[in-house]
């Protein structure tokens, strides 16, 4: 089956986080989890991403060519949220709770947790540096393009969906 091509992790890192659960620190068809189950975990969170990346008006998926970084703390979070969930499938460590600070386990999955809703926050603030998307209605706009002399002016309302009211659109100034 493998993982989808538009999650973000690989079998191979998820293996390094959580593969000692299983034997040779590798997932196969008589592993629990299976090396299947993995994968589509990787894929859901992936998925789960790039769905958020879509809400808030990025592009998805987030390509390397495009922003490395971006991509590369994507990658980042896909890898430590599937391997918590991966920890969770698992019957020895499932639902390790995160305020259990004696745990190694509880440690290591809380931070996967943190390090996972970090990015969520970043795609939600809308300070993710990667590619908006901007479509026909991106911006809205009022009012006539042109004056009666055929000079072009600024349109009286502008409301530009990424922006926040209290913040001046391109061009604009603080004064304005």
């Amino acid at each position: 089956m493998g993982v989808h091509a538009d999650a973000y992790g690989t079998l191979a890192r998820v293996e390094a986080l959580v593969g000692e659960l299983v034997s040779n620190k590798r997932f196969t068809t008589a592993t629990v989890p299976t090396k299947a189950e993995v994968e589509d975990v990787i894929s859901v969170t992936g998925h789960e991403i790039n769905n958020w990346l879509e809400s808030f008006g990025y592009t998805s998926p987030i390509s390397q060519a495009d922003d490395e970084t971006a991509y590369l703390i994507a990658k980042s979070a896909n890898e430590a949220e599937a391997a918590l969930r991966v920890l969770n499938m698992t019957p020895a460590f499932g639902r390790t709770g995160f305020d259990d600070e004696d745990m190694e386990v509880g440690g290591r999955a809380r931070n996967w947790h943190n390090q996972f809703n970090r990015f969520m926050l970043l795609i939600k603030d809308g300070t993710l540096s990667s590619t908006r998307s901007r479509t026909r209605f991106s911006y809205i706009r009022s009012g006539a393009e042109y004056n009666r002399d055929g000079s072009t002016k600024l349109p009286m309302f502008t409301r530009d969906k990424f922006a926040h009211p209290d913040t001046p659109l391109y061009g604009e100034s603080e004064t304005s």
